[in-house]
């Protein structure tokens, strides 16, 4: 169950691969402002892993590295306010980075200033995928001991020389316990409309030649609905910059289907060497998303 405490840092398991993660994803559709967070508690290499991206005016930095450490909240260039947990945040960080082309990533740091100072609010609650995750035989080595939210973001940026206020949506996920990413293909696809009192998060993955994947809808009065079923699709070749629309299909008990357009605005390939053997790219397509008559940003990240 997910409480106040969860929002904080958990004792490390015994599992060679136990491991905590937070991520931010947020984005101001307005000013094509978006800031991206990723923060990796590695026990049983004494290491937090951060991860980092501003982009805005065209520009885009990153930075990348590994520090010693034992608490992500605790992580080198950040400065966390968790003023009312599950609900309200203040989220500053501040690092140097290297400039890259749109779409693109480069590990390690740089001479380049990037960071933010926001202010996070959730109307809708955060969404415990951890009961969630038997309903369709999701490994518990992938998704169980997770959390995800929609939030609304205010605040102020910055990359290299620019500077500027923002307003958007943002999403977050927190996980933590033992983690094995080998299924083949996988799709995770979190959605946010409105002011934040909608939230839509499902992912699906083909591990050993099957797909199983799920859906749940969230409103300010907790999860509504889950669908069983999760589909996915780009509209080209799955390569970064090969593709900039994608649709999510789902099916469940009483809605025959819901369909859900991402129009991307900008990709983000991050690589993630802790995740499984060989490591993975996580590739992020941020979007403006459409659902009937609801619109939002959302997430096309594929692993």
């Amino acid at each position: 169950m997910v409480d106040a405490q969860s929002e904080f840092r958990h004792e490390p398991g015994p599992e060679p691969n136990w491991q905590e993660n937070y991520m931010f994803l947020g984005w101001d559709e307005a000013q094509g402002i978006a800031v991206y967070l990723h923060l990796c508690h590695q026990p049983a290499r004494g290491l937090i892993d951060v991860k980092a991206l501003v982009a805005m005016d065209g520009s885009v930095v990153t930075t990348d590295f590994e520090h010693e450490g034992s608490d992500c909240l605790a992580a080198r260039g950040l400065d966390v306010d968790v003023s009312v947990p599950l609900e309200r945040w203040k989220l500053r960080y501040s690092g140097q980075g290297t400039r890259v082309p749109a779409g693109g990533w480069v590990s390690g740091t740089g001479e380049v200033p990037l960071g933010f100072d926001l202010e996070l609010h959730g109307r809708a609650p955060a969404v415990d995928w951890t009961p969630l995750v038997g309903l369709v035989d999701f490994p518990e080595r992938v998704a169980k001991a997770h959390y995800e939210q929609g939030m609304k973001v205010t605040g102020r940026v910055w990359a290299g020389d620019r500077e500027s206020t923002m307003s958007g949506l943002l999403i977050r996920d927190h996980t933590w316990g033992f983690r094995e990413f080998d299924f083949d293909l996988g799709f995770w696809t979190p959605m946010v409309f409105g002011d934040s009192e909608y939230f839509v998060c499902g992912s699906s993955i083909l591990l050993h030649g099957k797909w199983v994947g799920l859906l749940m809808h969230t409103d300010e009065s907790g999860t509504i609905r889950v669908a069983k079923e999760h589909f996915a699709r780009a509209n080209g070749p799955l390569i970064p910059g090969k593709y900039d629309k994608a649709t999510v299909l789902s099916v469940s008990d009483d809605y025959p289907y819901d369909r859900f357009e991402f129009d991307g605005r900008l990709t983000v390939p991050v690589p993630y060497q802790s995740l499984t053997e060989g490591g993975k790219v996580m590739t992020d397509l941020y979007s403006h998303v459409r659902y009937g008559d609801r619109s939002g940003f959302g997430t096309f990240q594929w692993a």
